[in-house]
């Protein structure tokens, strides 16, 4: 990625009961701060994945596991999380990493209200990582 310098903190949260990234190492630059929501369910987590967060570090990235299972009980730990995140930080853009369009009635409404949030099936969709080294995000 090169320069994080002129890039703005991207915030991707993504929803490992619905989607399991295997390319997590395209979020090594210092601009993304990562949080992969695990389900109560999971027990396992895909070793790429564990090593990937382990390169980043903990003061970029973390897993926050769900306490209960309940019907979408993740959905509202991510939604939790997006809202406390763009009341400490309205500059910085945010990557919701999920299929579950259940999010998107909250993204239009934090786009309309200003935010940068977004919906992506997969982490390489994000469109930071498309932007060349010398244009500014």
């Amino acid at each position: 990625m090169g320069e994080s310098k002129t890039l703005k903190t991207n915030y991707v949260l993504i929803d490992h009961e619905n989607i399991q990234p295997k390319n997590l190492s395209l979020l090594t630059d210092e601009c993304f701060q990562i949080y992969v929501f695990v389900g109560f369910e999971q027990k396992c987590l895909n070793t790429d994945l564990v090593d990937a967060m382990h390169k980043i570090g903990p003061k970029r990235s973390q897993y926050i596991h769900i306490t209960q299972t309940r019907k979408n009980a993740l959905d509202f730990y991510i939604t939790y999380y997006l809202g406390t995140l763009t009341q400490e930080h309205p500059k910085a853009y945010f990557h919701i990493i999920s299929k579950d369009k259940g999010f998107d009635p909250l993204i239009e409404h934090l786009t309309t209200n200003g935010f940068h949030v977004n919906r992506r099936d997969t982490v390489a969709d994000i469109p930071v990582l498309h932007i060349s080294q010398n244009a500014e995000y």
